[in-house]
């Protein structure tokens, strides 16, 4: 957390920044493989602050806040998109190793856990 200082009519005020990184220890389950999310170490991009490797802000343009490299390839943060409107859709919640990367799906569930977790 980076904490910055604002002076603003003689009146100060604390901004507390926090950058989300992802860490991953291991992971398990059905849907494909982990290199669906983005490299270890990546910053959480939100439409206000974007912390991703692309020039074309990510979060903004896929609908939702993730740990992006470079806009791809997941978001379980996208759009919802009902049944018959969940095809080709770029902004959709995805996981590209499961059902592709234009697949948008019908909802997930994303569980963590302390590293020391025993």
């Amino acid at each position: 957390m980076s904490v910055k200082l604002i002076c603003i009519n003689h009146s100060w005020m604390f901004l507390a920044v926090i950058f989300l990184e992802l860490f991953l220890k291991s992971h398990s389950g059905t849907a494909g493989r982990q290199s669906s999310l983005a490299i270890h170490g990546a910053d959480f991009s939100t439409k206000d602050m974007d912390n991703d490797n692309c020039t074309c802000k990510c979060a903004l343009m896929l609908s939702g806040g993730w740990w992006y490299d470079a806009c791809g390839p997941s978001n379980l943060n996208g759009v919802y998109y009902r049944q018959g409107q969940h095809v080709g859709k770029f902004n959709g919640i995805k996981w590209h190793y499961f059902k592709g990367p234009s697949y948008s799906l019908r909802s997930t569930v994303m569980m963590i856990r302390p590293a020391d977790f025993s």
